[in-house]
């Protein structure tokens, strides 16, 4: 512990937080997140386009299935 405790008070350490801290570090997730975000977006992408048909008045048969 105690080697563990010195190395925290390091001006090393204490650099490498600021610069973790200040930077646009890529953040690792999760595919179970990635996918959720995709299933999201794809949602929203359809929901407007129902809406897009429905204001239109064209009937939704019409939408292709790369919806």
């Amino acid at each position: 512990k105690s080697v563990v405790d010195k190395h925290l008070q390091t001006l090393k350490h204490e650099n490498n937080k600021k610069n973790t801290n200040n930077s646009n570090y890529l953040i690792q997730k999760t595919i179970t997140s990635l996918v959720r975000n995709i299933l999201n977006e794809r949602e929203i992408i359809n929901v407007e386009v129902v809406k897009a048909f429905t204001f239109a008045n064209i009937p939704l048969e019409k939408i292709n299935d790369n919806f």
